[in-house]
C-alpha cells in the first residue's frame, strides 16, 4: 500500500483514510463502515484501490455496491471507459468516462511506481484531465496485450462483461479475446486503416460474438463468402465489396447496411421476392446500392407491393 501511495492521491475522501499519517484503519473498521466509504468512491478510484493488494481487490470486488446500469466499454482509445445511468440504445460515444488506460511509450518520472496487473508488474501514473477527473495509466511492452489485461482485471472486479468493443489494430486477437471471455458482447466496431489479411477477416465475420458489427475494414479483392449464415441485430459494414445477394439472403438481421457494392436490378429483385415470400423474417431495414437506376428491372412482378410517397423516395410493403 504503502509503494503506491503517491500514485492515488485521487480526492479528500481517498486522502483522508489512505493517505493519513499514520494511515487511518479503515479495513478495521467495520464492514458496513468501510463498505460506505467504498461506495461513496468513483468507479476509477475503486479500480485504483483494487491494484494495491489482492485483499483490497477481494474488498472492492465483494462490498460494492452494483449499480443496476452500469456498462464497461473498449472505445478505440486503449482505455477502459464506463457509463452509468440509463441510455436507450448503444452508442459508444454516448459520454464514456475513462476508467484505466495502457500506453506503450516508456515512463519518463522518477521514482518509479508499479502496479499488479494479471500478473504482470507493469509501471504506473496518475492521469488528469482538464475537467479534473483522474484515472490511472499504465505502462506495457505490447500495448494491446495491456489493453487485454487491463479489461479482464476491471471486468473481473466489477463483475460484468464488456458491453463494446471498438478496435483499430490487433483485431483478430482483440475479438478472439472477447470470444474466450464471455458469451457475447453487444457491440464490436472494427475500423481501419490497420491491414487485416482475408485469413484474419474470415475468422472475425465467421467468430465474432456480437449483436452488432460495425466497421470498415476491406479484405483484398478476390476475397469472397460462402454459407454466410450469421445472427446479427445490426450489420453495418463499409468497403464490401465481397457480399453477395446470397450473402443477404442467408444473414439472419435486423438492420443490414452494406456499402462498397453495387447491385444489379435483377440481383435486387430476386432479394426483395425472397423477403417478400418470407425470407429473412427478421429484418426490418436494408440499405444498398445499384449499379444504375431505374426501377422497372427493379420491381418487376412486385408492383402491388409498391407504396408511393413522395419524389425521390419509396416505401415497399411486405
Amino acid at each position: 500500500m504503502d509503494q503506491l501511495s503517491s500514485l492515488f492521491s485521487l480526492s479528500p475522501l481517498f486522502n483522508f483514510f489512505f493517505n493519513t499519517k499514520p494511515p487511518f484503519p479503515h479495513f478495521r473498521l467495520p464492514q458496513l463502515a468501510y463498505k460506505t466509504v467504498i461506495d461513496l468512491m468513483t468507479p476509477p478510484e475503486q479500480v485504483s484501490l483494487s491494484l494495491c493488494s489482492q485483499r483490497t481487490y477481494s474488498i472492492i470486488k465483494s462490498v460494492r455496491h452494483k449499480p443496476r446500469l452500469f456498462e464497461l466499454w473498449i472505445s478505440g482509445r486503449d482505455r477502459i471507459d464506463y457509463v452509468t445511468g440509463f441510455h436507450a440504445s448503444t452508442d459508444v460515444f454516448r459520454g464514456c468516462r475513462a476508467l484505466l488506460s495502457t500506453l506503450s511509450s516508456s515512463p519518463d518520472f522518477d521514482p518509479l511506481e508499479t502496479v499488479m496487473i494479471r500478473g504482470h508488474r507493469v509501471p504506473a501514473q496518475m492521469f488528469t484531465r482538464e475537467d479534473g477527473r483522474k484515472y490511472l495509466e499504465t505502462f506495457w511492452d505490447d500495448q494491446m496485450f495491456g489493453l487485454r489485461m487491463i479489461g479482464d482485471h476491471v471486468c473481473d472486479l466489477f463483475d460484468i462483461d464488456l458491453c463494446g468493443l471498438l478496435t483499430r489494430k490487433d483485431f483478430r486477437n482483440m475479438v478472439d479475446w472477447v470470444s474466450n471471455r464471455q458469451s457475447s458482447i453487444e457491440s464490436l466496431e472494427i475500423v481501419g486503416p490497420g491491414k487485416c489479411s482475408d485469413e484474419d477477416f474470415r475468422h472475425i465475420i465467421l467468430n465474432c460474438n456480437c449483436h452488432d458489427l460495425y466497421g470498415n475494414l476491406s479484405p483484398s479483392r478476390n476475397f469472397w463468402m460462402v454459407h454466410f449464415r450469421k445472427k446479427f441485430r445490426t450489420f453495418s459494414m463499409e468497403n464490401c465489396h465481397w457480399i453477395t445477394i446470397d450473402n443477404l439472403m442467408t444473414m439472419d438481421c435486423v438492420y443490414i447496411h452494406a456499402s462498397g457494392k453495387k447491385f444489379s436490378h435483377l440481383a435486387v429483385n430476386r432479394f426483395l421476392n425472397h423477403w417478400i415470400n418470407g425470407g429473412s423474417p427478421n429484418l426490418k431495414f436494408l440499405r444498398f446500392q445499384l449499379k444504375r437506376s431505374g426501377e422497372v428491372e427493379l420491381l418487376r412482378g412486385l408492383e402491388d407491393y409498391v407504396i408511393h410517397g413522395i419524389p425521390g423516395f419509396r416505401t415497399y410493403s411486405t
